[in-house]
């Protein structure tokens, strides 16, 4: 009994354990099967991103047929043939050219969407090939038993590595032999082809635009690689367990290439261009230094007011005995009175011929004691009066025009007919600096690659709807300027004196010379950079993997003369040749229209008040439409940074208000001459309604809707009114101490040149690196910092050569025609 009752017990024991077991062996099984299909999850994972995989390609090529499977050109097929034959064969050549060629790195959902490979290892692939010394192949250096058995390392050499290593160094056929399998048997390409990736998910329905870099045969053309890439796609999708679905679409191809200079006309036109002016520069500057002599000349109008300063110590030999007359050596009355050489002029006989030399400038001069430097000649000016004939006096004097002396003494120079006016020069400043930052991060931004949305508001966002302040300040100063000149002008000449004729033909003539005055002097700097940006934007487009979306590559050498003509802005955004050129064009414009309206204001009061209404009528109108215009633009959704910046700060429209506004600026301080008096009341109550409106236009675009930063473009320029006008007036002398020095004034005159050249110097600096950049605040204040440093180099060199130049030879050019 009683082992009856154990049996039974042992029995239902090892019933329960059984029962207890089972489910665990369920759930083990479903594990497994889990993981099996984790593991396919993880593969799908993967190939989801395979674009290009040519190590799958080289499996299935044998298997495809030309003009069945995929239609390319005979040479590139071929080329491929070879290509994948030697991959599979393990050739370190085809090794190199997968490896050059880019692949799914990881971190795309955190911006990483640009996989180009290694452009410079494709490169240098062509260049082993184009620069061999013998066209030997592995294939005929493999044929003998020796070479093969090096090759197999078991004849001759055990598995030591380092016994193969001394061999390759030491061994002649075995260099060969390495040599011919690192050298591909024909010259090699690599690309960029832009490709749009959707992954049809709901939690993953943002369509991706990947940047690949491969490495192909140079046989391929555009559309033979498009075919390729588009066939890899096609096989890994349909070849591959790929469960999860995507959406893939093989954009624009791009070949990265070397640029070569002797195939391009206008590089060798540029190229030329350069040499010839710095010869010029060079070769004048010798002629000033007296290094290179010219020949003497007559020079009836010195000769009278040299005859009046000391006329008594002058006598009718050939020489002049008296030492104090040292800015004469030979004087023949005969004959007149013949300057060969300048040694010292006494300062205010400098003044008294440099304010003759000034032509209608000469009211400036008032007392020669007290205002010694407001004709702005230098000394070289005078000096550079000396020649032999008067037909080669004018050659001679347009031709010191270049001399590079002249012209760095020119933008050095600190003198200006106002003196008030020093605050334009910090302002220009600022403005161009803030200009050039906005440019450089939206480059550095577009380049990185960066997967986040613009519209998500930013930090590239609130730095593009900010910066469109910068170019309100410089349309501000631009209408500033302009009105003073005008008004400063009119104030002290006549029409008669200024353009030779009175009435309402002398009003026309001087209002066609106040706008094709500045138009003419802008314009040879202008057009040197249009050449020199379409230059290197084919120089960087042909080596550079990454491009910018802007066609200065082509647009500058079609549509150049919409730049010379200043319309670029009534033209689409995809013909634009030159970023910063819609500026030009409506700042030109905008000073047309501020001439013409200054023009009419002085013809009388009541016409003066009609101007005034209209343009009170234009900036409430241009502020309206601006306004309306943002709410709708700025609803929709950016597609890229520079579509953002189209939208937001090309608005040629909404600069009207600030122009207008620095117009009336320019007209009070040259009515006001620097004296302004107001309480102590009113002016802390127009410094709190400044500052307040300052602030407020600054923190608009981080606290309000979008479309409300369109009222920024009237409230800046409206809160800089009263700081410009106590600046200019009651604060003049400590600004004209503060930003009157030469450096100051030279970094001012230079702002024009750095907002022509910057943008093809940051697209050089941006485009040089083979990698993408990061779009963090570090790497664009160093490439802010570095465009900056260049450009003003670059623009120091251009005033140099191109700028101070043409405008001497128009001045000289007119004070012949006038003499």
């Amino acid at each position: 009994m009683k082992y009856s009752i154990l049996c039974m017990f042992l029995i239902f024991l090892l019933v329960e354990c059984v029962n207890r077991t089972k489910p665990e062996k369920v759930k083990l099984k479903n594990r497994i099967r889990a993981g099996r299909r984790n593991s396919g999850r993880a593969e799908a994972f993967e190939n989801l991103f395979q674009l290009y995989d040519p190590t799958f390609l080289s499996v299935v090529w044998p298997r495809i047929s030309n003009g069945v499977h995929v239609l390319i050109e005979l040479s590139c097929w071929d080329d491929l043939t070879v290509f994948f034959k030697d991959l599979s064969a393990g050739r370190a050549w085809a090794y190199r050219a997968v490896d050059a060629s880019g692949r799914y790195p990881s971190g795309m959902f955190s911006g990483n969407n640009i996989w180009l490979g290694s452009n410079a290892e494709c490169l240098q692939l062509d260049h082993e090939f184009t620069s061999r010394e013998n066209n030997e192949t592995l294939e005929e250096l493999s044929n003998s038993e020796y070479v093969n058995a090096i090759l197999r390392k078991e004849k001759y050499f055990d598995d030591d590595v380092h016994n193969w290593r001394w061999m390759v160094h030491r061994d002649e056929l075995t260099r060969r032999i390495v040599a011919a399998d690192n050298r591909p048997p024909y010259r090699m390409a690599y690309w960029t082809v832009k490709i749009t990736l959707n992954i049809t998910k709901i939690t993953m329905a943002k369509s991706y635009d990947i940047i690949l870099g491969v490495c192909l045969p140079k046989s391929c053309p555009i559309d033979d690689v498009e075919s390729i890439v588009n066939f890899g796609i096609m096989i890994n999708d349909n070849l591959k367990s790929n469960s999860l679905p995507r959406l893939i679409k093989v954009g624009s191809v791009k070949e990265v290439d070397e640029f070569n200079m002797a195939t391009d006309i206008g590089a060798i036109f540029l190229l030329s261009v350069i040499i010839l002016l710095v010869i010029l520069a060079i070769s004048a500057a010798g002629v000033e230094m007296d290094l290179i002599k010219c020949k003497t000349y007559h020079t009836k109008s010195m000769s009278f007011d040299l005859e009046k300063f000391d006329d008594d110590k002058v006598t009718n030999k050939d020489k002049i005995v008296n030492n104090d007359l040292k800015y004469v050596e030979d004087v023949d009355r005969n004959k007149g009175l013949v300057i060969t050489k300048i040694k010292s002029v006494p300062e205010d006989l400098n003044d008294k011929v440099n304010c003759m030399r000034c032509g209608k400038h000469k009211k400036q001069c008032g007392d020669l004691k007290h205002n010694k430097n407001s004709c702005n000649k230098s000394k070289y000016s005078f000096e550079s009066m000396s020649t032999d004939d008067e037909n080669e006096s004018v050659f001679v004097r347009l031709y010191l025009c270049f001399s590079v002396i002249y012209c760095w003494e020119r933008i050095f120079n600190k003198t200006i007919a106002n003196q008030n006016l020093c605050l334009i020069h910090g302002l220009r400043i600022l403005a161009t600096f803030w200009i050039i930052f906005v440019h450089v991060s939206a480059m550095v931004y577009y380049m990185s690659g960066k997967t986040t949305d613009i519209n998500e508001h930013d930090d590239v966002y609130y730095t593009l709807v900010t910066g469109t302040i910068a170019f309100d300040i410089l349309f501000f100063v631009s209408g500033l300027f302009s009105s003073h000149h005008f008004f400063y002008m009119k104030s002290r000449y006549s029409v008669e004196e200024l353009v030779n004729f009175g009435g309402s033909c002398g009003q026309i003539l001087q209002f066609v010379c106040f706008v094709t005055n500045r138009i003419i002097r802008l314009l040879p700097s202008y057009l040197f950079v249009i050449l020199f940006s379409a230059v290197t934007s084919r120089v960087s487009r042909n080596n550079a993997p990454l491009v910018l979306p802007d066609g200065d590559h082509q647009n500058c050498g079609i549509y150049w003369w919409r730049n010379v003509l200043y319309i670029t802005n009534l033209y689409p955004d995809d013909e634009k040749c030159m970023q910063v050129s819609w500026y030009l064009s409506t700042e030109t414009q905008l000073h047309a229209l501020g001439a013409l309206a200054c023009t009419i204001s002085v013809s009388g009061s009541i016409r003066a008040r009609f101007v005034g209404a209209l343009a009170m009528i234009g900036i409430l109108a241009s502020t309206a439409v601006d306004v309306s215009t943002a709410f709708t633009d700025f609803g929709n959704s950016f597609s890229d940074v520079f579509n953002a910046y189209s939208s937001i700060i090309e608005r040629p429209l909404s600069r009207l208000a600030p122009y207008i506004i620095g117009v009336f600026v320019g007209w009070l301080v040259h009515v006001l001459n620097g004296k302004l008096r107001v309480t102590k009341v009113t002016g802390s109550l127009l410094w709190i309604f400044s500052l307040t409106l300052l602030l407020v236009s600054c923190m608009l675009p981080y606290v309000a809707d979008a479309w409300l930063t369109a009222w920024v473009h009237l409230a800046w320029p409206v809160a800089l009114m009263w700081p410009v006008l106590i600046c200019t007036a009651s604060y003049a002398s400590f600004f004209r101490h503060i930003l009157g020095s030469s450096n100051i004034a030279a970094l001012s005159r230079l702002c024009y040149s750095m907002l022509l050249l910057h943008t093809a110097v940051a697209r050089g600096l941006v485009l040089s690196a083979d990698v993408p950049l990061c779009s963090h605040n570090v790497c664009i204040w160093i490439y802010f910092i570095s465009t900056s440093v260049v450009t003003v180099l670059a623009a120091l060199l251009l005033s140099l050569l191109v700028e101070m130049p043409c405008c001497s030879l128009l001045r000289r050019l007119s004070d012949c025609a006038t003499s």
